[in-house]
């Protein structure tokens, strides 16, 4: 039986130039995983800080509760 997925185009804002990866990732990724997924992708090694958006929530390994119009989830 297979898992369910998504594809994923992540796309680095700012970047001089379009920069850019598609990944397919199991639905029950974590956004820890998700992270060291990414990190792989743009062959970083783990050196920036690091949020995920979803909606009107910030997702972050911050310390921080809100920032700007966002409430900050870990």
């Amino acid at each position: 039986m297979s898992k369910e997925a998504a594809v994923l185009k992540i796309e680095l804002a700012g970047a001089p130039y379009p920069l850019w990866r598609r990944v397919q990732v199991d639905l029950d990724t974590t956004l820890e995983d998700l992270h060291t997924i990414i990190q792989i992708l743009f062959f970083w090694d783990n050196a920036h800080l690091h949020h995920f958006i979803v909606g009107k929530e910030i997702y972050s390994p911050e310390n921080d509760d809100e920032v700007g119009d966002f409430k900050v989830e870990d």
